[in-house]
């Protein structure tokens, strides 16, 4: 009998994420069929490579929480909508599993067995924040409580009012899946699984539009951190100048980072300036790239899940010793992405060929059970 799947999308991330989960799923039994409830505002990122997986695709409005009274209107309408197709289907599979369109989804799901969170990052590094600023929290817990399957609470790393996380009171999951390109577990209920993006890439090979070889450097807040120095920017500088020089045949692309980077400020001479409207999602998955080079920014994380190797900056600089071990605490869990310690470093390259066929019977497994194991 025929499996049905839905996925739900309402940020780009999330869409290439589940997406590319679909395609992987789809080399492994080709007879499974694939639903998207997307955010009715993204229908510009939908590429025709994208919308070609899904039988059928629904635009919905979703909740957000930033107004109490946007959020049970707009909620309200989501779970009319959701309600009516959400039973027809065999898997739900959702990224931001502890968003407020997430626990709606789930208080309208008779068999909580077929919801399956698929997280970025391990869902239980959070486990140990603390719930506290409840007047930060209170449409959180408003909207959960009166439009979710259970009510949620705001929880907050130490003193800091930046890093926070949500949590279920009761979950409603039964399993999630995080991706991660070291960790290895035998747990049913929280398995580690590769990045899958990458399929991505070959999907969309046929639409480039940097012909050349290219190397792909992502902008960031300078200072990066308030000791910046005059050495730091030299550094910054000499490596900028080191890739100019040794690769000469690549066209060499700088995208600033919105609202952080200013380019103003920047030596860039030599290289072009993205200036396109794209995503740099988007961007990773339409064009191919020989080095994505970043200060620090998932940008090199999210290009080494794409196929591209990635590579940081920040082991060049004169980090502060928090600032440092904060970051590498963050990166931990990655091994594809090179530490760059001195210019020569972009030379190397450790990403290895992903193979779809195997890649995609380790999620099918992960979410349907693998048979030789019965």
């Amino acid at each position: 009998m025929q499996k049905r799947i839905l996925i739900t999308a309402s940020t780009p991330m999330e869409l290439f994420l589940l997406s590319s989960v679909c395609k992987l799923l789809a080399t492994k039994d080709h007879s499974l069929s694939f639903d998207l409830v997307i955010r009715s505002t993204m229908r510009h990122i939908l590429t025709p490579q994208i919308e070609g997986l899904f039988s059928k695709v629904y635009y919905f409005r979703f909740p957000r929480e930033k107004s109490l009274l946007e959020g049970i209107i707009v909620g309200i309408y989501f779970s009319v909508m959701i309600k009516k197709i959400i039973n027809n289907y065999d898997v739900i599979l959702i990224n931001s599993f502890r968003e407020l369109s997430a626990n709606i989804i789930s208080k309208h799901v008779k068999d909580k067995s077929k919801l399956i969170a698929i997280c970025s990052t391990d869902p239980t590094t959070s486990e140990d924040f603390q719930i506290r600023r409840p007047h930060l929290s209170y449409k959180t817990y408003i909207l959960s409580k009166l439009l979710g399957y259970s009510v949620m609470n705001m929880r907050w790393c130490g003193d800091s009012p930046l890093v926070f996380s949500k949590d279920y009171e009761v979950s409603p999951f039964r399993k999630a899946l995080y991706i991660s390109e070291k960790d290895e577990t035998t747990n049913s209920e929280l398995v580690a699984v590769p990045p899958p993006f990458f399929v991505l890439t070959d999907m969309h090979s046929q639409t480039r539009t940097f012909k050349q070889p290219a190397i792909l450097i992502a902008g960031e807040r300078i200072p990066l951190y308030p000791s910046w120095s005059a050495k730091d920017e030299q550094i910054y500088q000499s490596f900028l100048s080191y890739v100019k020089e040794n690769f000469p045949d690549h066209h060499i692309y700088f995208k600033p980072r919105p609202g952080l980077t200013n380019v103003d400020s920047m030596k860039l001479e030599g290289m072009k300036l993205v200036e396109d409207n794209r995503s740099l999602e988007l961007i990773l998955m339409s064009e191919k790239f020989d080095k994505v080079i970043s200060m620090k920014s998932t940008a090199s994380v999210l290009a080494s899940f794409y196929g591209h190797q990635g590579y940081h900056l920040y082991h060049m600089f004169n980090c502060p010793k928090d600032f440092l071990d904060a970051t590498d605490h963050l990166y931990a869990n990655l091994k594809s992405v090179i530490m760059i310690n001195n210019n020569e470093d972009i030379n190397r390259v450790s990403l290895a060929k992903k193979d779809a066929e195997s890649i995609g019977s380790i999620y099918y497994n992960a979410i349907f059970g693998s048979k030789s194991s019965k």
